[in-house]
């Protein structure tokens, strides 16, 4: 078997050269870039000042612990809304999977053991559920999940549903992972 792959040929010494040579220049126009057109002019306004980056990063700034009190207690909100979406997410995904597989199944039955209007209506209301669900799924993975968060934190108060913030987010979240998690699933 050959080691040769058939996406390209191995570069001979010539083109290594001038990989490396444009590799070289490429790094540097990127540098000089960032150096002249986003260093320099924020520099400029003294954006890069202590005063700005002392509460950050200077132990010895009066306003130290509370930047960092209120950065740490967003990272414990953070990876709280994490852990209730990620908890959630899989438990609506699976279900939601578990009933696109019924439903397809479900559409393939004939219902034989039922009158005929019976038959009928049952594999109508199955198509229609199918059909359902699939548009759901089909709307919600399609739109951005920050739109999602954004729609459930807005939407639901209109509906006289008012909570925590934290719960629109792990609801939004929620809606987007769960329909992602569940067609992955169900494939």
């Amino acid at each position: 078997m050959s080691q040769q792959t058939v996406l390209y040929d191995i570069p001979g010494p010539r083109q290594r050269r001038l990989t490396l040579i444009f590799s070289i220049v490429g790094t540097l126009i990127v540098l000089a870039g960032v150096y002249f057109l986003i260093y320099l002019p924020l520099d400029e306004k003294g954006q890069f000042s202590m005063d700005l980056w002392g509460p950050l990063i200077d132990p010895g700034n009066e306003n130290f612990s509370q930047v960092w009190d209120r950065l740490f207690v967003g990272i414990k909100n953070t990876l709280l809304a994490a852990v209730l979406a990620i908890v959630s997410s899989l438990v609506v995904g699976t279900l939601l999977a578990v009933l696109r597989i019924q439903l397809k199944e479900l559409n393939k039955r004939r219902f034989t053991g039922f009158a005929a209007p019976a038959s009928y209506l049952l594999r109508g209301l199955s198509a229609f559920l199918s059909a359902i669900t699939r548009m759901c799924i089909e709307v919600f993975r399609g739109l951005p999940v920050v739109i999602t968060i954004f729609f459930v934190a807005r939407g639901l108060p209109e509906f006289g549903v008012s909570m925590n913030t934290l719960w629109y987010l792990v609801i939004g979240l929620t809606v987007y992972n769960s329909v992602v998690i569940g067609e992955i699933l169900r494939s």
